[in-house]
């Protein structure tokens, strides 16, 4: 029971790290084309990203406001935090997160801007489109992936329908399992077996 429910508990938590990851890719290049819009249309930074983390969820909106606080001070110093990497990195757990990454080369974009004239719209617009392939991979690789990964649990019940036949057969496999010495053994064998060839199986997909 251990086994199983710490199996299911790692394969629960990958599959909604990786969702929450994919959601927080989207909400953030969501914020990134409304900025580069509001930019555009001639708003200053702070106003353009307060207003586009205002319209914005998620991990979007905490970089967009962090960016607009940096925008707000003359604090230039290495000391600043890279914009709201902290709140994204708390909400993942995950500290090389791409969302992390994005709000770091915000940062870094903006203190161009600051020191040296840099353009910062085309920066965000860099930075969308790079999002925008980021996503468009991911898809295409779940797309891939789906197939393995199926397989991957239908090999897991394998032993199930072993156990269904058996007793449909008049054997008794069950009764076996939980009565007799070598049945124990058997049992935890095959359950911890299971667990692993599923754990491994997962790994090699997410590779």
């Amino acid at each position: 029971t251990a086994a199983v429910l710490g199996t299911g508990f790692l394969l629960g938590r990958r599959a909604l790290s990786d969702r929450r990851r994919r959601a927080a890719r989207v909400d953030i290049q969501a914020g990134l084309r409304m900025l580069a819009r509001e930019l555009r249309s001639g708003a200053e930074p702070a106003t353009a990203a307060r207003n586009a983390g205002s319209a914005t969820r998620g991990d979007g909106s905490v970089v967009l406001v962090g960016l607009a606080e940096l925008a707000r001070s003359d604090d230039r110093s290495s000391g600043v935090a890279p914009l709201g990497t902290e709140g994204i990195a708390g909400s993942l757990a995950s500290g090389v997160d791409p969302a992390v990454q994005i709000a770091a080369r915000l940062r870094s974009g903006w203190l161009l801007t600051r020191r040296h004239g840099v353009a910062f719209a085309p920066l965000v617009d860099a930075l969308s489109a790079d999002l925008a392939e980021q996503i468009s991979a991911d898809g295409e690789r779940s797309g891939e992936v789906a197939g393995p990964r199926m397989s991957g649990y239908v090999m897991a019940l394998l032993p199930l329908l072993g156990l269904a036949l058996g007793a449909g057969m008049g054997a008794d496999p069950i009764h076996v399992l939980l009565s007799s010495a070598l049945g124990n053994i058997l049992l935890l064998l095959g359950v911890a077996l299971t667990c692993a060839g599923l754990l491994w199986s997962d790994r090699i997909v997410r590779r």
